[in-house]
């Protein structure tokens, strides 16, 4: 796992987690270019997607809890260098169940948190070894299926092919699918933050996790969902000024905001 800094003059520090099978670069760049000019800014790679470092595959003896291995890593990182404490966080897809875990840790906390196109439940335990490995090959050969792409995510294949990291390998997808396995969701860190919920309504995978999430949020957590228009699964990174614009808002706890 990888952390790469940017704005570091700026005093509000913002962390993004993106989604499983994105490396930021390209996929965040114009939102960090943007964004750095207000926050200081700390991205997440996560090991088997990360540019700079294609090889590096989480390794067997943490496989089946790496959600809780690089929560671990993250957590330890913001002990170390911001005390414990970030202002924002920001995930996206599988980057929020990655979130969860890092502030479910005793020592860190954080005023706002977003999740966007959270997933709302795993696959069922069973399901780890020859059907995640089926799954993960589906993923695998779908990344680079333009068609089927666009009709998951809602986006337009030229947005989706600058961030989806079509480089990694088939491992690599394997133990990312094996990972969500049986995963528990920590759905407690909702209490340790102003909490946000953001979905797209283009795609099936917003649209369904929005139905979804309604179902599986424990009661008694506050949260606010808000509805991302003519946006798709992680749409908003390719929209840098519009996800900059609803960040901020969220940050400063304001109640009602657009995105």
């Amino acid at each position: 796992m990888k952390y790469t800094e940017f704005g570091i003059e700026n005093d509000k520090t913002l962390m993004i987690f993106p989604g499983g099978g994105v490396y930021w670069n390209p996929a965040a760049m114009p939102f960090v270019e943007t964004a750095s000019k207000h926050f200081h800014l700390i991205v997440v790679a996560y090991d088997g997607f990360n540019g700079e470092e294609k090889d590096a595959v989480i390794s067997d003896d943490v496989l089946e809890n790496s959600y809780e291995h690089e929560g671990n890593c993250a957590a330890a990182y913001i002990k170390e260098h911001f005390n414990g404490k970030i202002d924002v966080m920001y995930g996206c897809s599988a980057g929020t169940w990655m979130l969860l875990e890092t502030l479910n840790h005793n020592g860190i906390t954080a005023d706002t948190v977003i999740v966007d196109g959270m997933p709302p439940k795993s696959y069922p335990k069973w399901w780890a070894g020859s059907i995640s490995n089926i799954i993960a090959g589906v993923i695998y050969k779908s990344v680079t299926n333009p068609k089927f792409a666009e009709r998951v995510t809602g986006q337009k294949w030229e947005d989706i092919e600058k961030k989806i990291c079509t480089w990694v390998t088939k491992d690599a997808w394997k133990h990312f699918c094996k990972a969500d396995c049986g995963y528990k969701i920590k759905y407690a860190a909702f209490r340790k933050a102003d909490m946000h919920i953001w979905f797209g309504d283009k795609g099936t995978y917003d649209r369904s996790f929005r139905k979804i999430s309604e179902k599986q949020i424990p009661a008694g957590v506050c949260y606010q969902m808000k509805v991302v228009k003519n946006c798709g699964h992680g749409g908003l990174f390719s929209e840098p000024k519009r996800m900059l614009k609803a960040i901020m808002p969220a940050g400063n706890h304001e109640k009602r905001y657009v995105i």
